[in-house]
């Protein structure tokens, strides 16, 4: 009988954990196949591989996740994905916050014009920049590619980040 308890408790301990595997690898999960449509969009254009590409943070509307850097968390996400993904040269933040400061603009706030001319100004030829909002019990992640050249969104992407999962991946 006691053997029989502790398999019991050993599947539900199993099950509890393989449950908060799966909700964080969900996350990743997404982001790969944001990397990926991307990735496809880059090939049907017939676009060179190793195009510099520059995640600009994500904005919100709400002020509680401008506050809590929601946008910021959804951006560093997708840019690991991104470099992971090794089909795109990265730009490293610090290179679009110099052409920031140069403008004298902020990553917070930045408005679609000033995002397109800060990744022109710092080389890339795309740009990755979207919006976050809250839905009851998850964050609303609108995801665009857009050609730095002209401003044309090439892709976009939209998914559900249950808030809960999202802030514990984002730790």
């Amino acid at each position: 009988m006691l053997k029989r308890q502790f398999t019991i408790v050993i599947l539900v301990a199993v099950v509890i954990l393989s449950a908060g595997i799966a909700s964080a690898d969900y996350i990743e999960r997404e982001c790969a196949l944001i990397s990926d449509k991307f990735d496809r969009v880059r090939q049907s254009l017939q676009m060179e591989t190793q195009l510099a590409i520059a995640v600009i943070p994500f904005t919100s509307r709400l002020t509680d996740l401008q506050q809590r850097n929601i946008g910021f968390g959804v951006s560093e996400l997708l840019t690991g994905s991104l470099v992971n993904k090794r089909t795109f040269t990265v730009l490293e933040r610090s290179q679009i916050e110099k052409v920031l400061s140069e403008q004298k603009l902020s990553l917070t706030g930045l408005t679609a014009d000033s995002a397109l001319k800060v990744g022109e100004l710092a080389g890339a030829k795309l740009i990755v920049m979207g919006t976050v909002d809250k839905i009851g019990e998850n964050y609303r992640i609108n995801c665009r590619l857009v050609s730095a050249e002209n401003g044309t969104v090439l892709a976009s992407h939209l998914s559900d980040f249950r808030i809960d999962e999202f802030e514990k991946k984002a730790k």
